[in-house]
């Protein structure tokens, strides 16, 4: 969470550099990673109070990709975790859509998009997550 922390508290024009070059050369990764590890706070603060967190940015992206509001989204990591053994350095990519498709056709998800508004989280101005490239 602490690319989220510098972008929201603009921590990067102490440098008087833009974003992209803050993190291009302070921390060496592209813009596209940054907008996949806001994406990653995104899933995170969703899954807060929820233990084990994904431990990985890809599995965030998973999440992210499938569970479109608060709920889905938690229904589907716990039971992704219940199906790992509540190991989640075990948890894949391929597992979580499995486990996805499961709870779709069984009616326990709804499949249906939430504001991130409602979910407390703030984004900062200027900021358009899902950004990047969108490679991954």
């Amino acid at each position: 969470m602490a690319v989220h922390d510098i972008v929201t508290s603009k921590l990067y024009r102490t440098k008087n550099v833009s974003l992209e070059k803050y993190f291009r050369e302070e921390w060496k990764i592209s813009r596209a990673q940054v907008y996949r590890f806001m994406d990653c706070a995104v899933v995170l603060k969703q899954l807060e109070d929820l233990s084990p967190h994904p431990s990985r940015e890809r599995i965030c992206r998973s999440l992210k990709r499938l569970a479109k509001n608060r709920h889905d989204m938690r229904k589907l990591w716990t039971t992704v975790l219940t199906n790992c053994d509540n190991d989640s350095e075990n948890v894949s990519s391929t597992q979580i859509s499995e486990t996805w498709k499961e709870l779709l056709q069984g009616g326990v998800v709804t499949g249906l998009a939430e504001s991130l508004f409602e979910t407390g989280f703030k984004v900062p101005e200027g900021v358009v997550l899902g950004g990047g490239n969108g490679g991954g």
